[in-house]
């Protein structure tokens, strides 16, 4: 396992207070595990319920202990293993209210571009360009620290952009290599569909907002996790070659290779949020 730990940026003194882990990530499964001072939650489970569970086993939490799960969209590397989790461990789910997900073991719906509370933890969710609406990103204060996760996006705009220039910390989509994606074997309509404006992120589209974003003296990112990353048109060495360039000793980039888990921690350090001026949705 690989492990992205905050106190080695911020000093190995820190007291830990949250804690947050990429379960996986890449063409095949998506997951994401929060915990905070009121508890855990999940966004996305595209693991099989035992894949689930032993991942959260690798990561030292009780899938017990997750009160809730947010959806971004209903594709099956996102969702593949929602029903038989939430069932299992009774955790009610969070998806748009537009969402084709209908059987869940309790359903709670969400608006885009309305923030909601959920325990303490406040979301606002905004649209992304995907073929599988509604698709959305998420923009949320955990104790403190302000995290955005933006993948599945064929473009980014601006509401986006605000939300990652607020961001401590971001989790953006680098899903493939124009030149790889162009000669790999995929048939050509899923590389069109790939490619397209409601299709996935390429690695220098991720790169530009990430430069564009470091340019802004308002820029407050200290860590960037790029994700998402296709298995046939990227490779993680690519990735970390284009994006080395953006590297200083204040912010660090990991990148997360296909289906490996990728722990992180955040102390008071990070803790800079200011809650009055949390929102990004008319900004």
């Amino acid at each position: 396992m690989n492990k992205t730990d905050l106190r080695f940026w911020f000093g190995c003194g820190m007291m830990i207070s949250m804690e947050f882990a990429i379960l996986g990530s890449g063409s095949s499964a998506n997951s994401c595990f929060f915990k905070g001072e009121n508890g855990a939650f999940v966004i996305d489970c595209g693991f099989t319920l035992p894949q689930w569970e032993a991942r959260m086993k690798c990561i030292g939490e009780s899938p017990a202990s997750v009160k809730y799960i947010l959806i971004t969209h209903h594709h099956a590397d996102h969702v593949r293993g929602l029903e038989r989790i939430s069932a299992k461990y009774g955790i009610p789910s969070y998806v748009a209210s537009d969402s084709p997900l209908k059987t869940l073991y309790e359903r709670r719906e969400f608006r885009p571009l309305r923030e909601f509370d959920v325990d303490g933890v406040r979301f606002f969710p905004f649209p992304t360009f995907h073929d599988a609406a509604p698709s959305v990103g998420f923009f949320f204060l955990l104790d403190g620290v302000r995290f955005t996760i933006i993948t599945d996006t064929g473009v980014l705009d601006e509401r986006m952009f605000r939300a990652a220039l607020k961001s401590d910390v971001l989790l953006l989509e680098s899903n493939y290599c124009e030149e790889l994606l162009e000669s790999c074997c995929y048939p050509e309509f899923l590389k069109r569909r790939i490619s397209s404006v409601y299709g996935h992120l390429s690695n220098r589209a991720a790169f530009d907002f990430l430069s564009r974003l470091r340019e802004q003296p308002q820029c407050r990112l200290r860590q960037v996790y790029l994700c998402h990353l296709s298995e046939k048109s990227n490779t993680p060495e690519r990735v970390e070659m284009l994006f080395s360039s953006l590297k200083d000793e204040s912010f660090s980039i990991t990148v997360c290779p296909k289906n490996q888990l990728i722990k992180g921690f955040c102390d008071d350090t990070i803790r800079k949020a200011n809650s009055e001026c949390f929102s990004c949705s008319n900004r």
